[in-house]
């Protein structure tokens, strides 16, 4: 315990250069629509989504922000496969005039999947990442061919596949790394975007599950140790909140309250380099198990 003090200046220490890219200041607006959860798959409700967003859209636009994000499945429907629904989406972006990173269902070969689309102020659909790590038992049932045949109701949960495409989306001139929902409890699933050349890190996600207790506050606090482990700016668009801005440091420069409707904003600085724990990932952790496996076997096998 008294070496992690020195430890933490040692990978400070061992940090390399990581700058601000060309010291251009990124200006976002993060969308929090506060959409009731059993509201947002009700067909009913379309409209009352639809004006949310209209409103939140055309109040962010006022400060001209560089890039709008929006929560996870925040577009009320299937993006690519509904029409009317696509149009509605297009025309706001282009009435907006900036970059849109959406959160949105989308169905390929009949498979639904979880994503996230980066939408240029121009309407080009620039990138797609669909969700890799899925909830068990609410987007994907584990073994459900299997556990289906004991237990009916398993054969109606789930539905979302699991995506393969890299979860780095150009948007502006911008590298983003993206992930949804609880995929930022995973350090190396952020590790790899970064890796692979992400600039900033992008949570969407959706708390509205949680209602009012502490657990959207605990699945908010992970961002934070990403947002240090790689040494870059993290943004989080959440229907129900938090929504926020954390800086490389682990410091809060924006955040909402959870269940309001509203816009935060605030500047990013997209950035280049790699932390050792970007490089090398959990290789000082699994060291120290296998040391401790070494004395433990050492201890029970000496004579």
């Amino acid at each position: 315990i008294a070496l992690v003090p020195l430890l933490v200046l040692i990978d400070a220490s061992l940090k390399s250069p990581v700058q601000d890219s060309g010291g251009r200041e990124i200006r976002v607006a993060l969308l929090q629509g506060s959409v009731d959860q059993y509201k947002k798959w009700d067909k009913s409700y379309v409209e009352e989504i639809e004006k949310t967003y209209e409103t939140l859209v055309m109040q962010a636009a006022q400060s001209k922000p560089d890039i709008v994000i929006w929560p996870e499945t925040s577009v009320p429907g299937y993006l690519l496969q509904e029409a009317p629904l696509r149009d509605w989406l297009l025309n706001l972006i282009r009435k907006s005039g900036t970059n849109h990173l959406v959160g949105a269902p989308v169905m390929h070969n009949e498979i639904a999947y979880n994503s996230a689309f980066s939408i240029t102020y121009e309407c080009h659909l620039e990138g797609e990442y669909a969700k890799k790590h899925l909830v068990p038992f609410g987007e994907v049932v584990p073994c459900s061919r299997f556990l289906g045949r004991f237990i009916r109701v398993l054969n109606d949960l789930g539905g979302f596949g699991s995506g393969t495409k890299p979860p780095v989306l150009e948007l502006g001139g911008v590298s983003v790394g993206v992930n949804i929902c609880y995929e930022a409890i995973f350090p190396n699933l952020v590790r790899r975007s970064v890796l692979q050349g992400a600039q900033v890190i992008a949570n969407l996600t959706n708390d509205g599950w949680y209602m009012r207790t502490s657990a959207p506050y605990q699945h908010w606090a992970p961002n934070i140790l990403r947002a240090v482990e790689n040494d870059r700016w993290l943004i989080r668009a959440d229907n129900t909140g938090i929504s926020g801005i954390i800086d490389p440091r682990g410091r809060v420069q924006a955040a909402s309250r959870i269940f309001e409707t509203t816009v935060v904003q605030g500047h990013i600085y997209p950035r280049a380099g790699q932390t050792p724990y970007t490089r090398w990932g959990d290789l000082f952790a699994w060291t120290c198990a296998l040391f401790c496996a070494w004395i433990f076997l050492r201890d029970i096998l000496r004579p």
